[in-house]
Parts: structure tokens; sequence; C-alpha cells
């Protein structure tokens, strides 16, 4: 290729002399030498990315074209199309809007400019993007109609005409300092880069490379549609999956766009391999990079790589990368998917386009969901201290007319009560506010949890919710309600990271670990721990673990029911039952007195397999008779009772051993009668 050659092919895709000088620079430092010196200019660089295409390659077929001479673009013929309007010009194509009488609608034609028609290599680029675009049948990308030849000799294509805005602008506006009510949200911003990687890995499910991913070529059409542009510098890979790959010839030869050794693209969106300039190693993954610094630039609003030229191309050859921060916060997930997208070394990054896809679907869904269950649990945090005001007010208003009432005789009329009655009426209306606001709380967050199930924030206001109201069924000794409120409690709890300061707050409160203290007489006594559990529906104890010797002070137990079982050689096994309530210390502490109660263990020759001693302690007691009446705490002393019925045999020896110990006084007294109230011998 010689000087002019380049000079028109750099022209044709808008590169200046000055890029171009740099980027021939950068190319001997990869050991090219160049054929030519390029003449030196003044021309000034804009802070635009500009595309690049450098290409050795072997000799393209032979295209006959007719070059035009004295060539004006009124001169070209468009066949059955009928002309309407220029709608813009490149180095490498011109593009009019066009009107198809057979099918009466408008098209956009491209066509080559009529610059680069002797060069074979820009003619055989231009029919394989023809090609290749009009293969790629997918939504997401601007379908070719239409191919064919002018009058002139330049090749065209036809396509729908496309009308939007560029996903650089878009961008743009988004982090503009001044406020526009028009610009899109970051969401839709990620949603329409999600559609990009929908495209680019369908074209990736077809062989097909785009190489030249960049905001520019992103456009957002004005009924939301997402359009992948420009396929001019695309490379196809053959076959890669089960959908039949793109394939393309040229005047029936093979394509030649697979045998360059190029270096093409946009350096600020190119991928390490590809800025090294290494053909061979270009695959979907080089896409994926790009991919991942258009991610960047959405988060950050700004290019991961700045710069033009080399500046641009020796900073992605190294990975020197801006930092990942913007002047929003950025979602830790996302940043994981950017960091792996843009992974300096290939293998690690998504494998192709569809996967990166899959990845910011599954984090748009969850963010959708994520969001409507944040405006619920809002919402929901109105509704309680609505329900604590109207539950105020009332009792303020019934302890009025509580008052109003008192003061009234209740001979009086009921004209001289409707005030006290009127007040009385206001505050329970003002209660039954008070329960529909806690319903609707518990519904939204409910609501919330339909939407995100993982939601921590609606969890820990539910766990709140639930544990305040079993405090109050527990106070109450309502257990019907403790049992819905704890499994609730537990269910909300669960939910919550293992270290969320609210879950280990209500686990501890759900463990409702209290304490024991058990002092022996003697000490040194092993003491053994049963819980008590239902088998077989009866409760039994079961072997929970080893408390250690006596003396035993507050040792943290859950609460529950539990045996103990005290032993010591030479000793009775001592049996000792305790309940630990929530939070509760059981310390054996008798009533009056502020020192635990020692347990006196019976020596073995005191007491035989007849008898059960019973300890000193606390047990409740609830009447039979009465379910009114609350449940009592009663201190027993310690005493031995038997373990069967008195036979007659033992009762006339207990009396004889009275009479034989000079209690005759007392033998009397137990002695049997046939009525009560007998006296006497």
């Amino acid at each position: 290729m010689d000087k002019h050659q380049l000079q028109a092919l750099a022209f044709a895709h808008g590169i200046s002399d000055k890029s171009l000088r740099e980027i021939c620079q950068s190319l001997e430092n990869w050991g090219w030498t160049p054929p030519f010196e390029l003449e030196t200019s003044t021309e000034q660089d804009v802070d635009k990315p500009q595309t690049l295409v450098l290409e050795e390659r072997t000799a393209p077929p032979a295209i006959s074209l007719r070059p035009p001479e004295e060539f004006s673009e009124d001169m070209v013929e468009f066949g059955r199309y009928e002309r309407k309007a220029k709608l813009g010009e490149g180095g490498m194509g011109i593009v009019f809007l066009v009107h198809d009488p057979k099918l009466n609608r408008n098209l956009a034609l491209k066509c080559m400019n009529v610059r680069i028609l002797d060069y074979e290599h820009a003619v055989t680029r231009f029919i394989e993007e023809a090609q290749l675009t009009s293969q790629l049948n997918h939504p997401g990308i601007v379908p070719v109609h239409d191919f064919g030849q002018l009058s002139s000799g330049q090749y065209y294509f036809t396509m729908p005409v496309i009308k939007g805005r560029t996903l650089g602008s878009l961008i743009k506006d988004f982090f503009a300092p001044s406020e526009n009510p028009n610009r899109l949200t970051q969401h839709r911003l990620l949603d329409i880069f999600r559609h990009t990687c929908d495209t680019v890995g369908y074209a990736h499910a077809r062989g097909v490379i785009h190489c030249d991913l960049k905001p520019d070529n992103i456009m957002v059409g004005q009924f939301g549609e997402v359009y992948v542009l420009d396929w001019g510098v695309a490379q196809t890979l053959g076959r890669v999956s089960e959908l039949p790959p793109v394939e393309l010839r040229i005047l029936g030869i093979d394509p030649i766009n697979t045998s360059f050794t190029p270096m093409m693209g946009t350096p600020q969106y190119m991928a390490p391999e590809q800025a090294e300039g290494k053909h061979d190693e270009l695959s979907q993954q080089t896409d994926v990079y790009s991919l991942g610094l258009l991610l960047f630039q959405i988060l950050t609003g700004k290019r991961a790589y700045k710069g033009q030229g080399t500046d641009a191309l020796n900073k992605v050859k190294l990975g020197k990368i801006e930092n990942l921060d913007g002047p929003n916060p950025i979602p830790e997930p996302l940043k994981e998917i950017c960091m792996k997208a843009t992974a300096f070394s290939a293998k690690d990054r998504y494998k192709n386009a569809h996967e990166l896809a899959e990845e910011m679907s599954d984090w748009l869904d969850g963010a959708k969901k994520r969001q409507r269950a944040l405006e619920l649990v809002n919402k929901a945090k109105e509704c309680l201290p609505k329900a604590n005001g109207y539950i105020i007010k009332g009792n303020e208003l019934q302890t009025q007319a509580k008052a109003l009432l008192a003061s009234v005789e209740k001979w009086r009329p009921e004209i001289h009560k409707w005030d006290g009655w009127s007040k009385e009426d206001e505050g329970q209306g003002l209660h039954l506010k008070a329960q529909q606001a806690e319903l609707e709380y518990t519904n939204l967050l409910h609501s919330a949890l339909s939407h995100d199930p993982e939601s921590i924030e609606a969890h820990q206001m539910l766990a709140g919710y639930y544990q305040d109201q079993h405090k109050e069924a527990e106070f109450a000794k309502n257990s019907g309600d403790m049992i819905r409120m704890e499994g609730m409690l537990r269910l909300h709890t669960d939910a919550l990271p293992e270290t969320h300061p609210a879950r280990v707050r209500h686990t501890a409160y759900l463990k409702g670990d209290g304490a024991v203290t058990i002092i022996t007489e003697p000490a040194g006594a092993l003491v053994r721990l049963y819980r008590f559990e239902r088998k077989n529906r009866k409760l039994e104890p079961v072997f929970v673990k080893v408390l250690g010797e006596t003396p035993i002070y507050e040792v943290p137990i859950q609460s529950g029911s539990y045996l103990a079982t005290i032993e010591a050689e030479g000793y009775a096994t001592v049996r000792y039952p305790f309940t630990i309530e929530r939070l509760a210390h059981w310390d054996g502490i008798p009533p009056n007195l502020d020192m635990p109660a020692t347990i006196w263990l019976p020596p073995k020759t005191e007491i035989t397999e007849a008898d059960i001693y019973v300890p000193c302690g606390w047990f409740w007691t609830k009447s039979l008779t009465n379910p009114t009446v609350e449940r009592q705490k009663i201190w027993v002393d310690g005493f031995i009772i038997g373990k069967y019925p008195v036979t007659n045999r033992q009762y006339i020896a207990f009396l004889n051993h009275l009479m034989t110990n000079d209690q005759q006084q007392a033998a009397l007294q137990h002695v049997p009668r046939e009525k009560t109230g007998t006296s006497g011998g």
C-alpha cells in the first residue's frame, strides 16, 4: 500500500493526518517499516474517538469498476429508487433517503464514496459489510433489503430509515450538570446496554465479532428500539454454536477479511489483544471487553481509556484503565460485572456477549423488583407512627370520656351522657384506625417481599414488629398468639444475613437464654443436665451435657424445662427439676432472702429405694377449678416422701415406734377411728 492509498483509506474513515502519523509511529514500535514518510500537517486533533483500519493483506480479487474522472452526485442514477435527500456522508460511504415506488416506502440507501472506488480492498470491505449484515437477522441489527450497483459503478445496499439518538449522547445527557427532565435514568441506560449485549450475543452465536463497539455505534430509536450499527470491520469466526455461521462470498471467491493481519476498531474501546494487533487472538471475548468499556462509561460518565491515537493504544495495551468511580454510587454487583468483562486476560472475561447479557438481565430484573419493594417499604414506614398517634389520641379521648361519665349520676337522662359517649366512641374509632394502620403496615411489607423475597429492609421491619407482638402476647400469657408471633419472628429473622445486627438481636431474643445457679452441701457434686422433650405423648428427659461440679454460678442455658441430676460419692442421686424462662435466671433464692438456697444431698444410709427426696425450690401452680386465676410461683422446702402408699403393717409399726419412745399422746392422735372427731383410747 503506497502513501496515497493509506491516506485515502484514513480519509475514508475520518482519520486526520496527525492521528495517522501517530498510528504509523505506533506500528513502527511493533516492527513495521514504513515505505514512505507522511507530510507534516498543522491540523489539530479533536477529542473524539476515531475508528481506524490499517491492514496488510494479500492481493484482493480483481473487481472491475468504472472510476469516474469528473463526477458529481447529480450524475448518479438510482435505478428504481427515487432520490429524496442526502442524509449524510463519510469517508467510506454516502447515505441517501430514497423512495421505493414498488413497495411505497422510504429507505436509506448507502453507497460507496466515489473517492475510494479505485481501491479494490475498500470495495471488498463494503461488499462484505452488506453480505454480513444481511445474514444477521436480529431485531437489534438493521436489516439489508437490497444490494446492487448504481450507474456510476458504486455498490449500494438499502436499509430501513433509523431515527433516534446514539448511546453516547444519552450518556452525556445523563451526566450533564444541568437537569434535563427528558434524560433517561441510569436503569434505562443499563437496559439499553443489556439489549446491546443481546444483539452482539446473537452475532457471536453466528460466528461474527463486531470489533468496533462504542457508544456512537449504538442507536436508540424513537420507540425504545436498540440497534447495533456499523458492522464494517466485523470479522467471521466460522461455526461456534448450533446456529449456522455467517458465510461471505465476494464474486464467487472466498472472503479476504479473515486472512488479514489487522489492527481495527476504535482505540479507546479496544481490547488489549486488539490494540496489540494480534489478529489470531481476536475472539468473542474481544467484543466482551469493548462491551465492558461501554458499561464502564454508563456507570461513571467517563471513558475507561482517555487520550487519542498512540496514547490511548498504549494505555489499552498496558491495561491502564481509569478508576471505576463516578458521581453516583455504583452497586457492587455492577462493579463485579464490569471488572469481569474488562479483565486484561481474555480467559478471565465472560465467554461471549450472551453470558454478559444474562448477567445484566439477572441484575436488572432484581433491581426493578428491589426498587418496587423499596417503594412499598418506605410507604410502610409511615404506618406505625400513624397507628401510635391514633392510639395516643384514642386513649386521651377515652380517659376524658371516663371522667365525663363518672361525673354524671347514673339516674341522669341520656342527654347528660352524650358528651362522654361521643368521646368514648371517637376513642374507639381511633383504636380501630390504629389496627387498620398496623394491618396496612404488615400488608405493605409482605407485598414488598412478593417483589423482592430477599428485601433486607422488609424482613428487618417485620421481624421487629413480630418481636413486639410476641412480647405483648407473652405478657398477656396468650399462648396461641405467642406461637404464631414466634413463628413469624423466626421466619423473618432467618431471612436476614447471618451477621446483620437485627438478626443477631432477634436470634438472642428467640433463644431466650437464661442462666442457672446450683449450690449443694456437700460441694463438689457432679451435675448432669437433661432437657424435657415430648415423646410418645409425654415429656421425657433427654441428656444435654455435663454442667460441671458444684457450686455452679450463672451457667447460660436456653429457655425451657430441665432436669439436673446431682451425684456425689456416698450420697443419693438428687433429681432437681427447674424451668428457664426467657432471659431469666434460676437461682433458687428463697422468699425474702438474697442468697441461693443450698441443696442438701442425703447420705445413702439415710434414704432407701422406697423414698423420694424432693429438694427445696420454686414451682409453678395454677388453679384447676378457676382458669382466670393467674399462675403462682410457690417456694417449697426440701422433704422426703415415700415412693409407694403406706401399708397397714407400716402404719402399725409407725404407731408402735411412737409408743416405745414415750410418745403415747402422739400415737393416740394418729390411731385410726371409725368416726371423725372421736377421741380417747
